[in-house]
């Protein structure tokens, strides 16, 4: 039998090196689609059970035409020559659980257990059935897939090019666990599946005859076919939702989504946004925090060439809202969605652009989704961002991920009349544009560029490639009235056409693609900035999981989901390098800052207090401090002495030999002082060595300084 390959997301902190990985691929579930018909789903398929009958979609990526279905429909189960149960004669009844789909037909139970790798197809006999000789359930197949028996007794469906469905061995296994091998037959379009009449005779009921029902392809175990990720963090639960496209054939993708958890693991069984067999792409995710739940917003048309429509639902848990259109009479176009979410206390909206498929200009739309208390779904009508703002013909556009309300949020769009020309738009809590334009950068006349951005509406941070193929960042101020452009940075010498910018708070990330020789192949890279732009870490690479070719990456700050935590969840797509290009989705966790402990050196004396650092001592925490707990209480004047290391002095205790004393006044032995860490990577590994000395004091451990107690020395290491 061949498994699917797994789809992994991993772990990493400041582009160090992966911690703990998370697989998307282990996925797996029932779900119920919008008329409540429950559905099994993993990674690699989509299965239901109705009307009688089990029918199993694997997915089979864009390179196939049409899905390639295989429907099961019990027609009886025998032993020997005495019928136990004719199928027409007991209809039985679906029931779902959390993860297994079961049908009662009288003193046997019809299963179809939900696994990571495929569907797990069981029938159980509650007691011995009467009769002598084999136990065989024949089953009617119906597909337009051709079967074969593989060398290893099991049988492949499939559609002579792309792949299909292997049904795996029968296996009978009773109430002692004791296990017997069965066998498979395929005559026609009969499927039997059979046990030995003597196991069947000395089994210990229940027993259980259990085959596998699993994606399986000619081209090996290689094959998903997912892409155009987006993911958005929740505070409410503190799991991230990552989407996206799942490509079953040409005629029919869907709309997945997973959440993650703060530590990498998976939170529940993936969640079907879309399951009708139709095409749906472009998915985008924020989260509203008064309502603690996501809006998810899509593309989709009866047939790959449109006419698209935008439409959205929300997400919380495991529950899913009603999905609505949107985009209306302004319609949609296959191409970029954007969301911002609203990480306030009151504000209940998302606000979604998109480019319209209205007129020969391609306009930018934008329009306000409010989450009700249930969840439900009420969109405002579309609004024309191109004509208010003047704004010639739009090539792509992104939104800031969230926004407060009554403030502003930013929206970018990439013009090109002339040339391909990068501008920033404020717009209002309603969508609606409140200042004028401002032009971030230009990539040159007819030379393909990016841009992307993002910020907490009054700080912004704007990325953009360069005609000449370079990487420059820049700040974008909003004074309340107007937007104010800063001095730009050079990121990068080389970057590809795909980027984004996630803001963590006092923290920006940027993460692009960086061109190999190979036009095909990709890497992806990253870095922090400050809000000014000063570059805080050094250049990051983030190491392939699944497939070598890395595209369209997403930052999701868990600053945009309300949280205080300078972390994102980094979401990109990996491809092979050759035809069809088949894709995954895989990401990595984020950390801005992680910093090191600080480390003991040597005790202190005179009831000078403990010294310990509050905050990460990484490049540009604003957070960090040196801290003092615990002194005597009598002692007025705290100082922090402060050293790049080298030999200490010995009087009473180790004292730290200073660079620098800091003064500070105590309260009650307490004392308290903010630091700064450089910016620059440069940097990085620099170490301090600090202790707190307090004056005057009831004890004079030290001779040459009386009254003089000093705390504990530790040191410091700075580092992302």
């Amino acid at each position: 039998m061949r498994h699917p390959i797994l789809l992994l997301v991993s772990l990493v902190f400041a582009g160090a090196a992966a911690a703990q990985q998370f697989d998307l691929g282990a996925a797996h579930g029932i779900v119920r689609d919008d008329h409540g018909q429950p559905w099994a789903i993993g990674s690699g398929y989509k299965a239901t059970y109705a009307a009688g009958a089990f029918t199993f979609v694997p997915a089979l990526g864009s390179a196939a035409a049409a899905n390639r279905p295989l429907t099961l429909r019990l027609r009886q189960i025998a032993v020997g020559d005495q019928q136990l149960l004719a199928a027409d004669a007991v209809a039985g009844e679906l029931q779902a659980g959390e993860r297994h789909l079961a049908i009662r037909r009288g003193p046997v139970v019809e299963r179809y257990d939900a696994r990571r790798d495929g569907v797990e197809q069981s029938f159980v006999f509650a007691s011995r059935p009467a009769g002598d000789g084999d136990l065989v359930v024949h089953l009617t197949v119906e597909t337009g897939l051709g079967g074969h028996r593989q060398p290893d007794g099991t049988l492949f469906f499939h559609d002579g090019r792309v792949g299909g469905v292997t049904i795996g061995a029968v296996t009978g296994i009773d109430a002692a666990q004791r296990r017997c091998a069965g066998s498979l037959q395929l005559d026609g379009d009969t499927l039997e599946l059979r046990l030995p009449a003597a196991f069947v005779a000395s089994a210990a009921y229940p027993l259980t005859l259990d085959p596998l029902l699993a994606p399986g392809f000619l081209i090996g175990d290689s094959f998903f076919d997912e892409d155009q990720v987006d993911a958005a963090h929740g505070v409410g639960d503190g799991s991230t939702l990552v989407v996206y496209r799942r490509v079953f054939s040409y005629f029919d993708q869907d709309i997945r989504a997973q959440r993650v958890a703060a530590d990498g693991s998976l939170v529940g069984a993936p969640l079907s946004i879309t399951l009708t067999p139709t095409n749906e792409g472009r998915p985008a995710v924020c989260y509203v925090r008064s309502r603690d739940r996501h809006v998810v917003c899509w593309n989709e048309a009866p047939v790959p060439f449109g006419p698209w429509t935008l439409r959205a639902r929300s997400v919380q848990g495991t529950t899913l809202g009603i999905a609505i259109g949107v985009s209306g009479a302004a319609g949609s176009r296959d191409a970029e969605v954007s969301m911002a979410g609203d990480r306030s206390f009151t504000g209940t909206a998302a606000l979604v652009a998109w480019q319209g498929a209205v007129g020969s200009s391609g306009d930018v739309f934008t329009a306000t989704i409010d989450v009700g208390a249930t969840g439900n779904l009420v969109a405002s009508l579309p609004y024309d961002v191109t004509t208010a703002a003047l704004l010639p013909f739009s090539q792509r556009m992104w939104l800031a991920k969230s926004r407060v309300p009554n403030g502003m949020v930013l929206l970018g769009a990439t013009s090109s009349i002339f040339a391909d020309t990068h501008v920033a738009v404020p717009l209002g809590y309603d969508g609606h544009v409140v200042g004028s334009i401002v032009v971030i950068g230009s990539g040159g006349v007819g030379v393909p560029s990016a841009c992307a951005f993002d910020g907490d509406g009054i700080e912004h941070v704007a990325a953009w490639r360069t005609g000449a193929g370079q990487l420059e960042a820049l700040p974008i101020g909003w004074d309340g009235t107007a937007l104010t452009v800063g001095a730009g940075a050079s990121i990068a010498a080389t970057v590809g056409l795909e980027l984004d910018v996630g803001c963590l708070g006092e923290r920006f990330v940027v993460t692009w693609l960086e061109p190999t020789a190979n036009p095909f192949d990709n890497e992806l890279r990253g870095i922090a900035l400050k809000p000014d732009c000063a570059v805080c870490s050094e250049t990051f690479q983030l190491d392939a999981v699944a497939r070598p070719n890395a595209l369209a990456p997403r930052v999701a700050p868990a600053f945009a989901g309300g949280s205080a935590v300078a972390e994102a969840l980094l979401a990109w797509n990996e491809t092979e390098l050759t035809p069809p290009f088949r894709g995954s989705v895989v990401g990595r966790r984020y950390a801005a800052m992680v910093g090191l402990p600080a480390q003991f050196l040597s005790a202190g004396c005179g009831n000078g207090g403990t010294a310990s650092a509050i905050g990460a001592f990484a490049p540009g925490n604003e957070g960090f401090s040196f801290n003092l707990t615990g002194g005597d209480p009598t002692a007025p004047f705290a100082l922090l002495s402060l050293s790049l290391g080298g030999s200490s002095i010995l009087c009473g205790c180790e004292l730290t030999n200073f660079l620098v004393l800091e003064a500070e006044l105590a309260l009650n032995g307490t004392a308290r002082r903010s630091f700064l860490p450089w910016c620059d990577p440069v940097y990085l590994g620099t170490q301090i060595e600090f202790q707190w000395l307090l004056w005057p004091a009831a004890a004079s451990p030290c001779p040459f300084v009386p009254n003089l107690a000093a705390s504990n020395r530790m040191l410091v290491t700075l580092a992302p």
